[in-house]
C-alpha cells in the first residue's frame, strides 16, 4: 500500500495542468465531508493528498482507501475569517515514516485536468503563513497562468519558506509575465516536502487570506485585514461609515470592476452581478481590505 500512497503524491507533485482557473477558496473558509470518507474534510475547488490516495489506490488495487490520519486539514487557528488551511506531512499506512503533502487548485478527480479558469492579469499573490519545521521540510507555493487559447505560459511566480514562522507572517509572489497574452486559466500547488520527497514527524504549515494584487497605485502596499471604520453593501451600493479614497473593488476571479481615487463614502455597484468582491481603500494614510458580498 505504501507504494501506491507514494504513487499518488508524486503524481500530484508533477502535474502540469491543462484547464485552469482562479483562486475561488483562497481565504479556505469553504469545506465539506470528502464524500467518499466521511471522516476528511474537503477544502472546497483544491485536492488533497488524503483525497487523491484514495482514487489512486482504487484504481490500482481495487479496493476504497480512506485514511485515519488526515494530513489536509481545517484549522481555527486562522489569520482572518473563520478558518485556515492546516498541512502535516503524509503518514504512510503500516509505518512510522511520513512522506510530503501536496494540495493542488481544481474542482476534478483527474489528475490530468487540475486548476480552474482565469482571466486577470494579477502583479502578484499575497498571503500569510505559520511554519513550524521539523527535519529539513521546505514550504513551497507555485503559480502560473496558461493560456488554453495560444498554449502559452502566461506568468509564473513561487515561494519557498525554510525556516519556522511562530506567527502569521505575510508573504509575496511577484509574478513574473512571458507574453502580453490574456490567461484562460490558473494553476496553484502548495507542498510540504524535503529533497527527497519525504516529511518529518513535527512539521506543520498553516496557510491563509490568498489575495492577488493588481498594478494600481496600492498594489504594493499592506493591507490590514480589520478597518476602524464600517463597510457594508445595500442594494446598488457599498458604503463606508466615513470618507475614504484610493477604492478598487476587484471580482473573484481578478478582474478590477471599479476604481475610485477621490474621497468619498459610497460607490455605486448597481451595475456589478452578485457574488463576492474584494474592497481595498484608503483611510486615515493606511490601507485596508475587506471582502463583500453583493447579493
Amino acid at each position: 500500500m505504501k507504494v501506491y500512497l507514494l504513487v499518488a503524491i508524486f503524481t500530484i507533485v508533477s502535474l502540469r495542468s491543462t484547464c485552469q482557473t482562479q483562486i475561488p477558496n483562497g481565504d479556505f473558509e469553504n469545506w465539506t465531508t470528502f464524500s467518499k470518507c466521511s471522516e476528511l474534510d474537503s477544502l472546497d475547488n483544491f485536492l488533497s493528498v488524503d483525497q487523491s490516495a484514495y482514487y489512486e489506490i482504487l484504481d490500482e488495487l481495487n479496493f476504497s482507501y480512506c485514511t485515519p490520519n488526515p494530513s489536509t486539514l481545517k484549522s481555527t487557528n486562522e489569520y482572518t475569517g473563520t478558518y485556515a488551511l492546516l498541512m502535516t506531512p503524509t503518514p504512510i499506512p503500516n509505518s512510522t515514516n511520513f512522506t510530503s503533502n501536496v494540495v493542488v487548485l481544481t474542482t476534478s478527480i483527474d489528475l490530468d485536468n487540475t486548476g480552474m479558469p482565469f482571466t486577470g492579469r494579477p502583479t502578484k499573490l499575497v498571503g500569510y503563513y505559520k511554519f513550524t519545521k521539523a527535519g529539513t521540510d521546505t514550504v513551497g507555493i507555485m503559480l502560473g497562468g496558461y493560456s488554453d487559447v495560444t498554449s502559452e505560459d502566461i506568468f509564473y511566480g513561487e515561494f519557498t519558506a525554510k525556516t519556522t514562522t511562530s506567527a502569521y507572517t505575510r508573504f509575496e509572489i511577484d509574478l513574473e509575465y512571458y507574453s502580453t497574452a490574456s490567461p484562460t486559466g490558473l494553476d496553484l500547488i502548495i507542498t510540504v516536502s524535503n529533497t527527497a520527497g519525504n516529511g518529518s514527524d513535527g512539521t506543520e504549515l498553516l496557510i491563509d487570506n490568498l489575495v492577488f494584487e493588481y498594478n494600481t497605485p496600492t498594489s504594493t502596499v499592506n493591507y490590514a485585514p480589520t478597518s476602524p471604520i464600517n463597510v457594508y453593501a445595500t442594494q446598488n451600493n457599498i458604503h463606508f461609515s466615513d470618507d475614504v479614497s484610493e477604492i478598487h473593488i476587484v471580482d473573484m476571479i481578478g478582474s478590477e470592476k471599479i476604481t475610485h481615487g477621490s474621497k468619498t463614502n459610497a460607490v455605486n455597484t448597481s451595475f456589478l452581478n452578485t457574488g463576492l468582491y474584494i474592497v481595498t481603500y484608503k483611510y486615515n494614510e493606511a490601507y485596508f481590505s475587506k471582502k463583500i458580498v453583493l447579493e
